[in-house]
């Protein structure tokens, strides 16, 4: 989200880390940054709840947070130096792997390192 008061980006919610990525709809991009400033504000929110607790969290937190580095998500047309272009239909817990409907009607699941996005030259 957006502060309209501080014109500044929100701290996205540490519970999204709980959510499985292909059922989160984002719009712009969650920077490194705004993870950061979410792990912090938790672990002390968390510290005065229960001592000891938050660092247990923030690990937590930080293994969660490998599944949005991908730059591919649910929806995206992407391209494959052999099987051209194609739609991602679905993808792995950790975003490493996606299955994607190729235009020749194809579906195959891919590594993430075999994809570009489709509107990126080649």
């Amino acid at each position: 989200g957006f502060n309209m008061a501080t014109k500044t980006a929100k701290y996205p919610s540490r519970f999204l880390a709980e959510i499985r990525r292909e059922l989160v709809v984002t719009e712009g991009v969650i920077t490194p940054e705004l993870w950061k400033g979410t792990r912090s504000l938790s672990h002390v929110l968390d510290e005065e709840m229960e001592p000891g607790r938050a660092v247990r969290l923030s690990e937590d937190f930080e293994a969660e947070r490998s599944e949005y580095q991908s730059p591919f998500k649910v929806g995206d047309t992407v391209r494959h130096p052999v099987f051209g272009e194609g739609v991602i239909l679905s993808a792995n817990r950790d975003f490493t792997s996606f299955e994607v409907r190729f235009d020749n009607g194809s579906t195959r699941t891919l590594r993430a390192g075999f994809l570009s996005q489709a509107d990126l030259p080649e």
